[in-house]
């Protein structure tokens, strides 16, 4: 088998083992035609599902392959400019995140509530 089309199938097999996989009953060890899956150690995988990555390691003609998975983004829908605001404020301090805002939003000087609209400096977001 041609060498990118076997890597591109081994790519393809860590959508179908460990969390979430796409085919029930696959293993997270053997072979997968002439390559061999490495054996995880114990405690090595340990926050992998809570950042949505998985990882599987192949040895095949004397190489160590390594295919990932990881590009499942929390849901942001339940994000609000309040969580945005009192976050900027948390991390940058209420001047510089009132500047960014500004320029951001474009609405000259002010608060950073009056920045994303609001007219009492708070905009009722609690920190």
């Amino acid at each position: 088998m041609d060498r990118d089309l076997f890597l591109a199938v081994l790519a393809l097999d860590t959508y179908n083992r460990g969390y979430d996989a796409s085919l029930k009953g696959l293993s997270e060890d053997g072979a997968l035609g002439t390559a061999t899956i490495r054996e995880f150690k114990l405690g090595e995988q340990d926050g992998w599902e809570d950042a949505s990555f998985y990882a599987i390691a192949y040895e095949w003609n004397g190489e160590t392959i390594i295919s990932y998975r990881g590009t499942n983004f929390p849901d942001l829908s339940n994000v609000t400019r309040g969580s945005v605001q009192c976050s900027l404020r948390r991390s940058l301090g209420p001047k510089r995140e009132c500047r960014l805002l500004n320029r951001q939003t474009g609405k000259g000087s002010g608060t950073p509530a009056q920045a994303w609209g609001g007219a009492n400096g708070r905009n009722g977001v609690a920190c």
